[in-house]
């Protein structure tokens, strides 16, 4: 096997994605009390962090072989989601038909690793099509995520949102992507945040991954200070959630690189 083909199975197989649950520990993150004066201590240096993020076009730390190696790593970790309102059976099929084979075979053998089982690592839907994408993807390995709680704005009535989340179980989503209650990061109302996703993930007890992402409307949310404390001390550290995530519904104000900064 060439040095290229080494360099780019090592860094783009799947135990690389999957080594972090194979140390025994629980896969859900447990949550801890809220603890009002570490957020209150929060501060962001929104100098430092324009500076820094300035530069990030303008560096390359892998090259060659090693560079496309985690090109594909990064594959693993895309979700392939389609949210429309126009969205069909027969799209959401040919998504996972895409997230079961991102990458053309010619590409790959070009790569020199034409047999690599590379796929994506997980596909979104609206939870009307949860059970289609299920279907699809059918004895691939890759998980359905459903987006849930009243997507995308969260605005419907708390009962509702609840229950969202236990259809979207019980149809097979393996990762609920929740939306918070805006108005509790705009108002600094933490306990409250705190409360309603302790409720979310108490709504079942299904062993998921779940998604932390504020989806805004207005960029008041993603103030650094704001984006901080919500999304990390709000609830990646004290709230029983698994992953933070930017969503991209509104990309003028969420996929910028100074948001992106503050949530890594």
């Amino acid at each position: 096997m060439s040095e290229k083909a080494s360099a780019l199975r090592a860094v783009s197989s799947p135990d690389v994605v999957e080594r972090t649950a194979a140390d025994g520990g629980p896969r859900n993150n447990p949550g801890t009390p809220l603890e009002l004066d570490w957020l209150r201590g929060v501060q962001v240096n929104k100098s430092a962090i324009e500076r820094r993020t300035a530069t990030l076009t303008t560096r390359r730390t892998v090259k060659k072989a090693w560079q496309a190696a985690w090109l594909l790593h990064a594959v693993r970790c895309m979700d392939l989601t389609t949210l429309s309102g126009d969205d069909t059976p027969g799209r959401v099929e040919r998504l996972c038909a895409k997230a079961r084979s991102p990458v053309r075979r010619d590409l790959l053998a070009d790569l020199g690793v034409p047999d690599l089982d590379l796929k994506v690592g997980a596909v979104c839907v609206y939870h009307q099509f949860v059970k289609t994408a299920v279907d699809a993807l059918r004895g691939s390995g890759i998980p359905v995520a459903a987006v849930s709680t009243g997507f995308p704005a969260g605005l419907s009535p708390f009962e509702q949102r609840v229950a969202e989340i236990g259809a979207s179980v019980a149809a097979g989503a393996e990762e609920i992507d929740i939306v918070i209650t805006r108005s509790h990061v705009l108002t600094q109302n933490w306990p409250a945040l705190y409360e309603e996703v302790r409720a979310f993930r108490a709504a079942d007890d299904a062993s998921l991954g779940w998604s932390f992402g504020p989806t805004p409307r207005k960029p008041d949310i993603f103030r650094f200070g704001n984006t901080l404390k919500g999304a990390w001390g709000g609830a990646f550290q004290r709230l029983p959630a698994e992953i933070i995530e930017l969503s991209s519904w509104y990309r003028h104000v969420t996929c910028r690189s100074p948001c992106d900064e503050v949530f890594c």
